[in-house]
């Protein structure tokens, strides 16, 4: 994922990425519902986190399904 975050803000004029997440245990168990072939589900903190590690630094929008 840190690959890709850095190519998006290498190649892109204005970089956006749009990602699912979740801020709660009910809103992480309905992603899971929704997305049956996700392998990986991060809280808001985790992105955050990655964002900052892979250099990320374009405009970002979450996902929740409340």
């Amino acid at each position: 994922m840190s690959a890709a975050l850095a190519e998006i803000q290498r190649v892109g004029r204005r970089a956006f990425v749009m990602v699912e997440s979740y801020r709660n245990e009910q809103e992480l168990f309905n992603l899971e519902c929704w997305a049956l072939t996700c392998r990986t589900f991060l809280s808001v903190d985790d992105w955050l986190w990655l964002f900052d590690r892979s250099g990320y630094r374009g405009d970002y929008e979450f996902i929740f399904f409340e």
